[in-house]
């Protein structure tokens, strides 16, 4: 009796208010794209479509755009209360056969219908009842996430908790022009085992909620809270079949758990995240900071953002976004705390009680953080995913803006997921002569008694790299370093064009950093290195050799490094050099572009001059990185180009004001063929 209790309590307290979207009239249908879960209500709704395969009416509709070519998957079977039917049809409202179509399957009177999607194509859904039945419901579309019984597929192994719905938004009013919010969350075990949910342990997930901005090509992070502690789970439906516990202390397989906005919100339940090891998932408890079931203001312990952050005026054409992730201990040491993020999109709306109006709009996109977004938003961002070492993910974005005066916008984001270890410094390589400037740096200040600092970063440009750093953990502990949940952003204004790179994050408590793939400054308009003949013919692997990553000042000699990326790998080649780099003769399946006079760097010239330092022989690795094997690289790749030059007769060299130019010549498939990489000019 007393846990029955327990349960309709908490039921009145956790259900959502999830807001309906739909429309009743195919000609206005409702735009919904990708993966989600849309609440509507069809009561009272006209009926207006064909019936191919059941008496459908009453129905409400929405077109969907399909944001890949894949099988995608309806489902009303979680969160509908009468008997329900599915159709899915071309674009255009219907007059006759249906793409896909479900009255009753497996998990009851409700539906499921899986159809074949093409990406960026538009789809009609008519979501109705049997025989005119309506009422409250929940459309599901997912990519391979369920199949026709509603069930979850492929769960992983023991307990994997994720966010089904994040399901509303609650705002506090604000102090000294900081607001407070707080988000709700519908929790899923997926998994193949129960999810621990005991209340007044270290044994109960823990909630933390973001809040993003996507303002003129800039992805930040403007708001985050402390966490919500787990204290007792229901046993829906929302993603899956639910097999419940019949208690409160743990969430059964497949089941769902809503906590609404107002219960993530409420200060007493919410705990520090410096006292959480996100990738273990243990934490303290009792916490220690933050006086344990403590209140305060309207921002104390909440979501904070600024209100000028918001204010429609002061942030023309912004986007916003709302996140939230689980932490649970059991979840973690199954291996699988990756997927516990979820993000959606939010409507700004008036300004009143001290604070802007916010709304969830969309589905809510699962298993992915808000970084995402960044990507789903524009196509041409780069996401890298990187682990610190045997530990949590970061996820590192990256874009570069052609400003159209032969400058560039370069940003980046570095989105901690779950690790302890965090992020102390971040570095981007830039090629020698190139000029940095507008160096900036924007983070997501902690607060409540949060014990970090929120010092921000310093910016350095040096001769070969734009870096930035904390206070090293050794110094302070409780510096401000990139925490897991958490997002910082990097940016400068270079006059070099982009290309694919790497830059390093560095480890805050360990040291050292790790590589990720992002756009990076090439070679500067202001460089005395510049790239001709771009793009040469594709190797038989499909891309082309480029020597945009060579630099004056690392190499012997001459001082000139080349630097050849991105070809076949095992094949050999080797450089030359020519008095011009504006030619177009094709040879075998490239082009060189090299004119006269031109010589070779390789074995036979140097042996020929008694020069071995005029030798370039090398060959492609795994990664397609030009390894030097004749001895003459100080780094092992590419070639430091010698003051002596291959030309005859010998003993002419390199002098200052002299402009040369550089070709690689690489064996390429079918045997017996060759192929040529771009071209660099240098000016000495």
């Amino acid at each position: 009796m007393i846990l029955r209790q327990l349960a309709t309590c908490a039921t009145l307290v956790l259900l959502p208010t999830l807001a309906t979207a739909q429309s009743d009239n195919c000609g206005s249908a409702t735009a919904i794209a990708g993966e989600g879960t849309w609440s509507y209500d069809s009561s009272g709704a006209n009926s207006d479509g064909p019936s191919p395969c059941a008496l459908l009416g009453a129905d409400v509709w929405y077109l969907w755009t399909a944001n890949a070519t894949d099988t995608f998957t309806l489902t009303t079977c979680a969160g509908t209360s009468y008997d329900s039917a599915l159709a899915v049809y071309p674009s255009g409202c219907p007059a006759g056969a249906s793409i896909a179509c479900n009255d009753d399957s497996s998990c009851g009177l409700q539906s499921t219908l899986s159809f074949a999607a093409v990406s960026g194509v538009q789809y009609l859904f008519q979501v109705g009842g049997y025989s005119g039945n309506s009422g409250n419901g929940q459309l599901e579309v997912s990519q391979g996430g369920v199949n026709p019984g509603g069930d979850c597929i492929a769960p992983a192994t023991g307990p994997d908790v994720i966010i089904g719905t994040l399901n509303g938004i609650e705002d506090y009013g604000s102090v000294g022009g900081i607001a407070g919010y707080s988000i709700g969350t519908t929790s899923c075990n997926i998994g193949t085992s129960n999810l621990n949910w005991i209340s007044s342990t270290n044994d109960h997930p823990v909630i933390g909620q973001n809040i993003y901005r996507l303002k003129d090509g800039r992805f930040e992070q403007i708001g985050q809270s402390w966490l919500k502690h787990g204290f007792f789970a229901l046993q829906g439906d929302v993603c899956c079949t639910c097999t419940g516990t019949g208690s409160g202390s743990a969430l059964g397989v497949g089941c769902s758990d809503p906590y609404g906005a107002g219960l993530n919100g409420s200060q007493g339940g919410l705990g520090p995240r410096s006292e959480v090891n996100p990738y273990t998932g243990v934490f303290l408890y009792p916490f220690t900071h933050g006086d344990q079931g403590s209140s305060g203001d309207a921002a104390y312990k909440r979501i904070q953002v600024a209100n000028t952050d918001l204010d429609p005026s002061l942030n023309p054409g912004a986007q916003y976004f709302g996140s939230a992730q689980y932490v649970a201990k059991d979840d973690a040491q199954a291996g699988n705390g990756e997927n516990n993020a979820a993000w959606i999109d939010i409507n700004v709306g008036s300004f009143s009680g001290g604070n802007w109006n916010l709304s969830l709009s969309g589905g809510t996109n699962r298993q992915e953080p808000a970084i995402r977004a960044w990507l789903d938003s524009d196509p041409t961002v780069m996401l890298s995913d990187i682990h610190a070492p045997g530990e949590g993910l970061f996820i590192v974005g990256s874009n570069a803006y052609d400003n159209g005066d032969g400058t560039w916008d370069y940003e980046y984001a570095v989105f901690n997921l779950n690790s302890d270890i965090a992020c102390g410094s971040f570095e981007v390589p830039t090629q020698a002569g190139t000029t940095v400037s507008n160096v900036g740096f924007h983070d997501a200040d902690c607060h409540s008694g949060e014990p970090y600092s929120n010092t921000d970063w310093p910016g350095n440009v040096g001769g070969s790299d734009v870096s930035w750093n904390t206070t090293p953990f050794v110094f302070n502990p409780n510096g401000n370093a990139i925490r897991w949940g958490t997002m910082y952003n990097f940016r400068f204004t270079a006059d070099a064009a982009p290309v694919t790179g790497s830059v390093d994050v560095g480890m805050y408590k360990t040291g050292g950093s790790v590589a990720a793939a992002a756009k990076v400054p090439g070679t500067s308009t202001g460089s005395p290195l510049s790239i001709l003949c771009d793009p040469n013919n594709n190797h038989f692997q499909g891309d082309y050799v480029k020597l945009d990553s060579s630099s004056f000042g690392s190499g012997t000699g001459s001082g000139l490094h080349l630097e050849a990326i991105d070809g076949p790998t095992t094949q050999f080649g080797f450089f030359l050099i020519g008095g011009g780099g504006g030619g177009s003769i094709v040879q075998s399946n490239g082009i060189l572009c090299l004119t006269s006079p031109i010589a070779r760097y390789n074995g036979n010239v140097a042996t020929n001059q008694g020069l071995p330092q005029l030798d370039s022989i090398g060959q492609f690795d795994v990664s397609g990185v030009f390894q030097n094997l004749s001895g003459n690289s100080l780094v092992g790749s590419g070639f430091d180009v010698p003051s002596e030059l291959p030309y005859l007769p010998s003993g002419q060299s390199i002098l200052a004001g002299q402009t040369h130019y550089f070709q690689l010549w690489y064996r390429d498939i079918p045997a017996g063929t060759a192929n040529w990489s771009n071209v660099l000019g240098a000016s000495f």
